[in-house]
């Protein structure tokens, strides 16, 4: 059994004019939205052995987020730039170098691609991964090298709105 968790980054700063769009970092907005998807995937027992990170800003420092809440080491998160640049298919091809004694995943990344790559493995597809929202897939494999929409034994999408009290 494989577990794969899709998560967009944290809703980012657009208020510096010109930015390079690598270097935006996540707003104080953000920051709340994405310790909602803490909060859910702690009440779920969602533990990633391995986190993955588009080398954006904005990508790393939700990332970083996720990891402290879920007492996973920051310095074991992975960057991998062709995360930022590639689609979904080209993403499908990551799964193909990961260890196989590693049972659940985690990357943090971008639209439209993440929209794409969940959309793939969700039963009830969704127009939009909002910033911070979170794609689960359970698959009934025992290689990465055999992940595909077809040995899904669960998925499911959660947005910080659906989380959000009042």
């Amino acid at each position: 059994m494989k577990t794969l968790y899709i998560l967009r980054h944290a809703k980012s700063d657009w208020s510096e004019p010109g930015q390079d769009d690598i270097e935006r970092a996540i707003r104080e907005k953000g920051i709340k939205r994405t310790e909602l998807i803490i909060k859910y995937m702690q009440s779920k027992s969602m533990k990633p052995e391995l986190i993955v990170s588009s080398h954006a800003l904005r990508a790393i420092q939700t990332a970083k987020l996720v990891a402290n809440g879920l007492n996973y080491p920051k310095n074991s998160i992975v960057i991998n730039p062709k995360i930022y640049y590639w689609n979904e298919d080209q993403i499908g091809n990551l799964f193909f170098e990961l260890n196989d004694a590693v049972s659940s995943m985690l990357l943090v990344g971008h639209n439209p691609a993440f929209t794409g790559l969940g959309n793939k493995f969700l039963t009830e597809k969704i127009s939009y991964l909002p910033t911070s929202g979170l794609v689960c897939v359970h698959f009934d494999i025992e290689s990465w090298a055999d992940l595909d929409s077809t040995k899904v034994v669960d998925s499911h999408a959660v947005f910080p709105k659906m989380l959000a009290s009042g």
